[in-house]
């Protein structure tokens, strides 16, 4: 039995690995969210996200995470910058492989701890409603649904937050 191995990512090597990976997620999203999904990661400006992934998921800003299963990588979560005192997860995803394992876990505890590291008091997310598994997964570690916190143009968007004052 391969382990399962998160690991924060630091190197160009790793940053090879999360750009490939977030590439996979985006195509996903499109494919399972349909052309509003597109225009609201225009909206985000994901291109310039792309372009600038070493400064937006490194410290002081925030991290990125890859997790390894079998000796690849097939998982991925960060958190960036969203105010003084909030952060924001992004571009969590998991293949389809390497779903039902407790990765999406894995994951979003090394958010949170990442946020706490970096002193930030909340950390926000958005998601779309047919995400249901992610909604869960949120809820379960203490997120609660907000009012909106950005523009999302989709009209599914939801958002969350956990106070990390609380935690």
């Amino acid at each position: 039995m391969h382990p399962i191995n998160i690991t924060e990512a630091i190197s160009e090597a790793d940053f090879v690995r999360v750009k490939k990976l977030i590439q996979e997620y985006l195509a996903w999203l499109i494919a399972e969210g349909g052309e509003g999904v597109r225009e609201t990661l225009l909206s985000q400006n994901i291109e310039n996200e792309m372009e600038t992934l070493r400064q937006t998921y490194t410290k002081p800003n925030g991290s990125v995470f890859l997790v390894y299963h079998q000796e690849k990588a097939v998982a991925i979560a960060g958190i960036k910058r969203f105010s003084k005192n909030e952060c924001e997860v992004k571009r969590m995803f998991v293949q389809q492989g390497s779903r039902g394992l407790g990765i999406g876990k894995l994951l979003l505890q090394s958010c949170i701890d990442s946020a706490q590291k970096l002193n930030y008091e909340r950390i926000k997310l958005d998601t779309l409603d047919f995400m249901r598994s992610a909604i869960k997964l949120y809820t379960d570690f203490g997120f609660v649904e907000i009012d909106s916190y950005r523009f999302n143009s989709h009209k599914e968007a939801r958002y969350f937050e956990l106070d990390l004052r609380n935690s």
